[in-house]
């Protein structure tokens, strides 16, 4: 039961972030919160990450499918492996398919909390996941 108590209240604590982030992201970036495309949604993120001293590029597998590689964290979390502020970055992608005029996903696929070299994270359309699986 403890268990499902930590995860109820990190769940709680990613969807308050989640909120107020978007309230920022909406002031700040209202002009990108519509993006058409999994490539504008990675593009807008991008611009986040950089803003907030991250660096990102992108890479488009289709039409429907974009990974976002984050080398340089804007949190310096090279340095302390929290998954939680990777979460933090997800979510920040998360609102931007959240506007979108598609049915976006987004998946963190690598994370520098779990040892990989740098944070992967997948946008695309849900039906194109579906295909590439």
């Amino acid at each position: 039961a403890s268990d499902v108590y930590k995860r109820q209240g990190r769940d709680d604590l990613i969807d308050r972030l989640s909120r107020k982030l978007d309230k920022v992201l909406a002031d700040r970036y209202s002009k990108d919160m519509a993006p058409q495309t999994a490539e504008e949604t990675a593009t807008a993120y991008i611009d986040v990450l950089s803003d907030l001293g991250g660096k990102a590029v992108y890479e488009r597998k289709n039409d429907e499918i974009c990974t976002v590689k984050v080398s340089d964290c804007p949190w310096d979390n090279q340095i302390d492996k929290n998954i939680l502020l990777c979460i933090l970055c997800r979510a920040i992608a998360w609102r931007f398919a959240y506007h979108s005029t598609k049915d976006l996903l987004v998946r963190l696929e690598k994370t520098v909390a779990d040892g990989d070299p740098e944070c992967e994270i997948l946008v695309a359309t849900s039906e194109a996941l579906r295909e590439d699986q």
